[in-house]
């Protein structure tokens, strides 16, 4: 690769992951200070959506972040704004048939659309190479703009920092404050639920028991019996022959005992064993900032925490470090989740009673720590915490957490965001980083006391090895090498057997920086005498050195080829030795999709007694990548490869059908396809359809009209300057100021050309229909063009007068009026109208102008009455003919307010 395209390459490269984090940030921290409010839970079992981070999170962490995705959006726009400046259309690159301008044309179109225009009035005047050198005029502003921006990018660097420096990476912010608040996942699924009320499940010693308890009591000894035992409301256990016994109250642990002594007294000698059957339910009520508050039957054994699964665990803006527990209207216990969460410690947890409470509170105080943590979340903390109990939380900073620069972010006096830098690298901590091994006093950086919202921020080491260079180019093992100590280069490549073949060895370089700026210098030495050990090319060597070897097809200017068309990176070559057609399609990535393999032509340039020709030769792809050697012929510099599409391809044929239609959208069309086909796919129309209104857009009629205005435009701009010269001459004998009048006529008549010309028809194709199978076999049943729009507007109303009226507008059809009818209610005419000229524009887009005042208006006609346009002093000849272009020009103005009613 040679200088000027590896510099082409530096200039194409989107902008730096640096530049991009930081405008995220600087978003993140716009969007930090928000208060958050949360949803309120409703009840009725369905969960609500899940609410947003608790009020203390920061903005940036939650899941779905407006402000991000925005900055992200811009991002994007201007990453491809960038790409659109830097590339140049392939299917630009040599159109030569009018076809292949007008594709050109519609890419150009993004590119600049005024140039766009200029090529396409060119092809319809039929000014062929006028086209091609307006795109070949901007592709060398292309190239000079894209060159530009790359010398300005590469004098902003001032030759300090260089895409390919190890310090890229060294200004890379790698923290990312994508952050959840801590153990709310702990709910999420269903896998956790507790086991339904009554399920066979161990029964402790320390159960309670209540009514609706059964158990089994099995006998033996002088009498042998098991009982199955249910107790009833008043908490008894009835036996046969022992009578009702109270057992509601008793421990499990304590029935035993109890019965037995019962048993004793009644049958001598008897021994007994008591197991728990089928346990009662109780009704717990769980309410606060939960998921699904409300009432909830549960198992006799459910614990807290089983009550917090069936309600879908705290929504994002309750506590799960102050969960209390109800009991007679008082609190009986304090559950914080983190124990659970962070040790497995469960010892909190209780067991529930009937009618017990679990109130979940809303979230205390949060704090956020993000980046090179072992476990970056946002923390619900006590009102004492410190920074050394977050961190702690957090798992502790990692071996890749740069100490010296710990942040911390507070809202101040709820007024402003500042910020902290702490340093606990001078902390004594112990080896997993989590806290400090003494505390010192009580101004130690750790005992640093937190307050809501504020926000931690551990940012990583420098990425950049240290005590290391680097050997890049045309080398075998390239990559970091470590730095010893008066190291030199033959140390780090040794000879010819550290290089790929054909390496340049009279030039290599090291890219060096050097002083407290990092100033960068290039340091030229030869190889070859380097292996020597020449001193002077065996140079000794610096941290972050960078040894740069080339091959020689790098070092010297190659001649090229170029390839264009249906392949997938189009594009000038290198010529390399022998290579051949089917190696230029391997370097261009292949064919596309509709690319011709049996035709291609392949241009040759050649140049004899200082003048140049060209020829084509005849390429059938196919052939010349299996091999062929008449096609797959061995390249010459210069050589042009162009790789043609299929003919009549059926792909990207499609048009829009909206308006009253059952099925609107765009539909796909194959060639040949007609109107009334691709009407019937859409469905047919709807009741309140117009198929006599119909409007068919299409945009090469659009550009034959526009040529065709401008051309005649053109002309009578050309006879009225004609005029005027004459006039200014004194041609004609007319009074100095009967000729300034008509000079002053004439600059009127071409300011209104000039408005002419500045409008543009809408391309519309006039359809007469009434319906479907009627417009089946007719000569209105066109055949589609891709990108072809069809309207089909509502059943009309009205009856629309424009013009020299007193009040252009739209009234109501009344079946019977005529247009004299029509226009009385417009306001009637004006003195200037020109009735001789009034004409009437039906629906579906057609004109008349004989006999109006006999014919019968229908709903959707659009009454056109002309202005008068003699001139002040003499009337022009051709005059008339402007007027009639107006005249189409408001027909094509009435065709765009029919087609605005359709949509």
């Amino acid at each position: 690769m040679d200088f000027a395209a590896r510099r082409m390459k530096r200039a194409n490269r989107k902008p730096s992951l640096a530049c991009r984090l930081l405008a995220a940030w600087l978003v993140t921290l716009m969007a930090l200070p928000v208060p958050v409010l949360a949803q309120a839970p409703t009840g009725g079992g369905a969960a609500p959506p899940a609410g947003p981070s608790p009020t203390g999170v920061p903005a940036s962490s939650q899941a779905a972040n407006p402000q991000k995705t925005e900055a992200k959006a811009g991002k994007k726009a201007e990453e491809k704004g960038d790409d659109k400046t830097a590339q140049f259309p392939p299917e630009c690159l040599s159109p030569q048939s009018p076809h292949e301008l007008q594709t050109c044309s519609k890419f150009l179109a993004a590119l600049n659309p005024t140039l766009a225009d200029e090529v396409r009035q060119a092809v319809g005047q039929g000014d062929l190479q006028r086209a091609k050198d307006l795109i070949d005029v901007f592709e060398l502003q292309q190239q000079a703009k894209f060159k530009s921006k790359a010398e300005e990018k590469e004098k902003k660097t001032g030759e300090q920092l260089v895409p390919d420096s190890p310090f890229t990476k060294a200004i890379e912010p790698e923290l990312s404050v994508e952050i959840e608040p801590f153990g709310y996942n702990l709910f999420q699924g269903t896998g956790a639920a507790p086991a339904p009320p009554g399920t066979q499940v161990p029964v402790s010693s320390d159960y309670i028991l209540g009514p609706d308890d059964e158990f089994t009591v099995t006998v033996w000894g002088q009498m042998d019996g098991v009982y199955k035992v249910h107790v009833n409301r008043e908490g008894e256990a009835i036996f046969p022959r022992i009578g009702a016994l109270p057992v509601a109250g008793l421990s499990y642990g304590e029935l035993r005992n109890y019965l037995a002594r019962a048993f004793s007294q009644q049958f001598k000698g008897t021994s007994i064993s008591v197991a728990m059957g089928q346990l009662r339910s109780i009704q717990v009520f769980v309410v606060g900032e939960v998921q699904k508050p409300g009432a909830y039957t549960m198992g006799s054994l459910s614990m807290v925490l089983s009550a917090l699964f069936a309600s879908g665990g705290p929504t994002k803006t309750g506590t799960l470090r102050d969960i209390r527990l109800m009991r007679n209207g008082k609190v009986v216990a304090q559950i914080d989740l983190y124990d659970f969460l962070l040790k497995g410690d469960k010892s909190q947890d209780q067991r529930l009673n009937d009618q017990d409470t679990v109130f979940v509170p809303l979230v205390g105080p949060v704090v956020g720590v993000a980046g090179h943590v072992q476990r970056p979340a946002i923390y619900e903390v006590k009102s004492t915490s410190t920074l050394g109990d977050v961190l702690t939380l957090a798992g502790g900073i990692r071996p890749t957490g740069y100490l010296t620069r710990v942040q911390l972010e507070r809202i101040a006096d709820h007024k402003k965001r500042v910020a902290m830098d702490l340093d606990l690298a001078a902390e004594p901590v112990d080896q997993t980083g989590l806290t400090p091994v003494s505390h010192r006093s009580g101004s130690d950086v750790l005992h640093t006391a937190l307050q809501n919202m504020d926000l931690v921020k551990v940012y990583p080491i420098s990425p950049v090895l240290q005590k290391v260079v680097y050997l890049k180019g045309h080398v075998l093992r390239p990559g970091p090498y470590e730095l010893k100590v008066g190291m030199k280069i033959n140390e780090v490549v040794a000879g010819p057997l550290d290089l790929l073949p054909e390496a340049f060895l009279d030039y290599a370089r090291i890219v060096r920086y050097s002083g407290p700026e990092r100033t960068r210098q290039v340091v030229p030495f030869r190889l070859l005498r380097a292996f020597a050990g020449d001193p002077a090319s065996n140079l000794e060597l610096q941290a972050l050195d960078e040894l740069e070897i080339y091959s020689k097809e790098e070092l010297k200017a190659l001649p090229t080829v170029s390839i264009a068309g249906e392949v997938r990176k189009p594009g000038t070559y290198p010529l390399l030795r022998a290579m051949r057609v089917s190696d230029l399609i391997v370097a261009a990535g292949g064919f596309q999709r509709l690319a011709s393999l049996k035709q291609a032509e392949l241009t040759r340039y050649s140049v004899q007694d200082g003048k140049s020709s060209a020829s084509t030769v005849i390429i059938d792809l196919d052939k010349a990548v299996a091999g062929d050697p008449q096609h797959n012929v061995e390249l010459q510099e210069l050589d042009a490869l162009a790789v043609r599409p299929v003919s009549e391809s059926e792909v990207g044929r499609s048009v829009t059908v909206q308006g009253e239609v059952k099925l609107p959208g765009q539909y796909w069309t194959t060639r040949g396809e007609r109107l009334s086909a691709v009407l019937k796919r859409a469905g047919g129309f709807t009741e309140r359809a117009y198929p006599r209104g119909l409007v068919l857009i299409r945009e090469s009629t659009k550009m034959v009209q526009q040529t065709e205005i401008q051309k005649y435009v053109a002309a009578q701009k050309q006879r009225l300057t004609s005029e005027a010269a004459a006039l200014i001459g004194g041609a004609g004998g007319m009074q100095g100021s009967q000729s300034q009048a008509e000079q002053a006529a004439l600059t009127a008549q071409t300011q209104a050309l000039d408005q002419l010309a500045a409008r543009l028809t809408p391309g519309r194709v006039v359809v007469k229909m009434t319906s479907i199978d009627r417009l089946e076999g007719t000569v209105d049943d066109v055949l589609l063009e891709p990108g072809d729009q069809i309207t089909i507007p509502q059943t009309p109303t009205t009856v629309t007068i424009v013009g020299a009226v007193r009040n252009s507008t739209s009234v109501l059809h009344r079946t019977g009026l005529a247009v004299d009818d029509y226009v009385r209610q417009a306001g009637g005419y004006m003195e200037e109208s020109d009735k001789g000229n009034m004409y009437l524009v039906k629906a579906d887009g057609s004109s008349e102008s004989s006999w109006l005042k006999f014919k019968q208006m229908e709903a959707g006609d659009t009454i056109v009455v002309p202005q008068k346009t003699e001139a002040k002093v003499r009337p022009l000849p051709f005059w008339n003919s402007i007027a009639t272009i107006f005249a189409s020009l408001a027909t094509a103005a009435v065709a765009f307010v029919i087609i605005g009613q359709a949509r």
